[in-house]
């Protein structure tokens, strides 16, 4: 889907919605090395804009020091098979990782899933997370 199609539905796309579409298509076509900072600086504000909060998560995120996002896999931190988010969350924060989202095999993302949902983690997928290493 295109900014024309979305035009066509006449449907407004949250800004999630929008970045998630971004990034699933720059993983699905491999080219994800190579991000463009225009978009991704109109994505911040924006998010910013909405959602001022969220000054202090962009500023941990984007700092020279502390944190960064990484992706882990499932299998290596022993992960796989069915889990609550927030089972999760805590098995992660043991590994010093902030549960942010996952990836599965087909590198579809989702972020923020609620704390009661049931996942089936398989060991392809990867966990979106925030960690020093």
């Amino acid at each position: 889907m295109n900014k024309r199609q979305i035009k066509k539905m006449r449907r407004q796309f949250t800004l999630k919605e929008r970045f998630r579409y971004w990034f699933d298509n720059r993983m699905a076509k491999g080219s994800l090395g190579f991000i463009r900072t225009l978009i991704i600086a109109s994505v911040l504000l924006a998010q910013i804009a909405e959602n001022p909060e969220l000054v202090g998560v962009f500023r941990e995120i984007l700092s020279n020091e502390g944190c960064e996002l990484f992706l882990k896999n499932a299998e290596e931190l022993q992960l796989t098979g069915r889990h609550s988010v927030a089972e999760l969350r805590c098995r992660l924060l043991q590994h010093r990782c902030v549960f942010l989202g996952y990836m599965d095999e087909q590198k579809e993302s989702r972020f923020n899933p609620p704390l009661r949902e049931k996942l089936d983690i398989r060991p392809g997928d990867c966990f979106i997370v925030l960690s020093e290493e």
